[in-house]
């Protein structure tokens, strides 16, 4: 038969580095490190040229203790927030796996996003609306 008494209880085990663990910014530094290129391979980030050595830059983000920002561009000046919303959704869904691949979560209240696109007027460019960007974008926790 099977039984139904569990030892200890049922809660989700915490797992990851661990709030106030003195090993853990060097955790987190190995870990983003490893998600950050997995991001890299994948494609996402921005490409830029460098002005003064012409060499290609490419950056997907920056992290410093358990915070991170995540970088997203267009490849061309007329990449619109529509065609850039998607590839940032795919990049956002990608780092959160990530992240809950390791034992980490991501806490979405604390998540923010800022999509930026231009509209030719056809002697200047102006920012778009927000009314008029794509929705809004999802990520995962760790549920």
């Amino acid at each position: 038969g099977r039984s139904e008494a569990v030892y200890g209880n049922e809660e989700v085990p915490i797992m990851g580095i661990g709030q106030g663990n003195g090993l853990g910014p060097t955790l987190w530094c190995l870990i983003s490190t490893i998600i950050f290129r997995m991001m890299a391979k994948a494609g996402h980030g921005v490409n830029m040229v460098s002005a003064l050595s012409l060499t290609l830059v490419q950056l997907v983000g920056f992290a410093f203790v358990d915070d991170a920002d995540l970088f997203n561009a267009g490849n061309t000046a007329y990449t619109t927030a529509e065609v850039l919303s998607v590839d940032f959704q795919a990049a956002l869904h990608r780092w959160t796996g990530g992240l809950i691949a390791t034992g980490g979560a991501i806490a979405p209240k604390k998540s923010l996003c800022y999509l930026i696109d231009f509209l030719w007027t056809g002697s200047t460019w102006e920012y778009r609306k927000l009314e008029d960007l794509p929705g809004e974008f999802t990520i995962q926790d760790k549920t």
